[in-house]
């Protein structure tokens, strides 16, 4: 019993590794934003700018539990937005999700105020603060 505790809290902190790997390998690419407490992000759909405020678990997905519901998703939970090291941050969750940051192709990355987003065909404008 006790090993298969230790065994999963391992599991737990290489996946965690893994992630933090991947947003440092991506951010080499972009600069470093700055800190930042809050963010909404803003849906760009048919000539109106839409907002919701990033909070807790934010996901885009095509499942009714996301925060932003797209029926043009890949996955039920397309990407994730959180809080990590003083910024937000982007991941896809599903191997087939397409996300790109101000028209590059991504798979992780930390947000910056203006950045233009696109999901699963969708447009969408980060606000951080």
């Amino acid at each position: 019993m006790l090993f298969g505790v230790g065994a999963l809290i391992a599991m737990v902190i290489i996946l965690l590794l893994r992630r933090q790997k991947e947003i440092q390998r991506i951010h080499g690419k972009r600069v470093l934003p700055p800190p930042a407490r809050r963010a909404s992000i803003y849906w760009l759909r048919d000539g109106k700018r839409i907002p919701f405020e990033v909070m807790g678990r934010f996901t885009i997905g095509k499942s009714e539990q996301s925060n932003i519901v797209l029926p043009t998703a890949k996955a039920d939970s397309e990407a994730r937005i959180f809080h990590h090291n003083q910024r937000f941050a982007i991941e896809t969750l599903h191997p087939e999700a397409e996300l790109s940051i101000n028209g590059d192709a991504l798979k992780s990355s930390y947000l910056k105020n203006g950045d233009i987003l696109t999901i699963a065909g969708h447009k969408f404008t980060i606000e951080c603060i």
